[in-house]
């Protein structure tokens, strides 16, 4: 059995995994744990408050640092012309914490790649505007899937 911070740790694995880019940064992974917790009420348990660039808790920088730290994701400093970002992969525990994580996982919606696309377009709209399409591309599902994410 799992506490949330691992189940939580999974999650932003797979998120990073299952990204069109297949890594995801750090304002990307703060709005892709909103939108799951807010629009999909997937029990995350974070306390968002709007900031610079959307949402965000603190306390996801703390379950990335632990994730880091267990390498379950690897994250690299990205330089930009304007600044720099991150660029967060899965690390080589990823696997091992999605399956200890398996029963946490497999109890949620199901995500795929399109989907995770869909979502960070949808930073952009209303709240009314991006449930609706949301649930429009939402299927749920129990059994796994190599190409969708499940939480």
């Amino acid at each position: 059995m799992t506490d949330l911070h691992e189940e939580r740790m999974a999650l932003i694995s797979i998120l990073a995994e299952r990204s069109p880019k297949g890594s995801v940064g750090r304002t990307g992974v703060m709005k892709f744990l909103y939108f799951l917790q807010t629009l999909r009420d997937v029990p995350l348990e974070y306390r968002f408050t709007l900031y610079s660039y959307g949402p965000f808790d603190a306390e996801v920088l703390s379950d990335l640092a632990n994730a880091e730290a267990l390498e379950v994701v690897n994250s690299t400093i990205i330089q930009f012309s304007g600044g720099y970002g991150y660029e967060i992969r899965p690390g080589r525990n990823a696997k091992w914490l999605q399956e200890r994580s398996a029963e946490f996982l497999s109890q949620r919606a199901t995500i795929t790649r399109h989907t995770l696309h869909l979502i960070a377009a949808a930073t952009h709209w209303k709240q009314t505007t991006t449930t609706k399409l949301l649930d429009t591309h939402f299927e749920v599902t129990i059994a796994p899937s190599r190409e969708s994410l499940h939480f």
